[in-house]
């Protein structure tokens, strides 16, 4: 589901809680830096992100279990030997 559909939905504040958590978990582990797009040099390729969102459910009772929200890199915009290899 993207950003645009989840914040249509009457559950769009467990969407929100989920981005959140998903933020604070990158920050606590070290997992980015967020530097100013002026200093970044020029040759270097930079990714734009998108958001993945998802509702869990109880198999048997269909039942909400969890909201999550994953921060991902355009795949469409990757550089083979530059943006992965």
């Amino acid at each position: 589901m993207h950003l645009h559909q989840a914040l249509r939905q009457p559950d769009k504040a467990e969407f929100l809680k989920a981005k959140v958590r998903n933020i604070q978990t990158h920050d606590q582990r070290k997992r980015w830096k967020l530097v100013p797009v002026a200093s970044v040099p020029m040759v270097v390729h930079i990714l734009d992100s998108i958001w993945a969102k998802l509702r869990i459910r109880c198999i048997r009772t269909e039942e909400m279990r969890k909201y999550k929200a994953r921060v991902n890199t355009h795949r469409g915009q990757h550089i083979r030997w530059i943006s992965y290899w």
